[in-house]
């Protein structure tokens, strides 16, 4: 496998700005991950190997905290496919 395909960046939706203010706060403190704020709001970019995590694991984490995530047809379609995925 390629190590240029266990790195993987994603974008995160959140339902507010606050919650992704938060939630920046709160992945900024875990080992091999980045985050940033993106132009929007309430998103957020990410960037992590999935040898460490995995994005449904990240979103059901979070979830679990109490976050809210946007959630469209387009956006529930494409993370499914990043699960399946990863």
């Amino acid at each position: 496998m390629n190590p240029f395909e266990l790195h993987k960046a994603r974008i995160l939706k959140f339902a507010s700005a606050e919650q992704a203010e938060q939630a920046c706060i709160l992945l900024a403190g875990l080992n091999n991950f980045a985050v940033e704020r993106c132009a929007q709001d309430n998103w957020l970019q990410i960037r992590y190997s999935i040898v460490h995590y995995s994005l449904e694991g990240l979103q059901k984490a979070l979830a679990r905290e109490g976050f809210i995530f946007e959630a469209s047809l387009l956006d529930r379609m494409r993370h499914a496919l990043y699960h399946y995925c990863e």
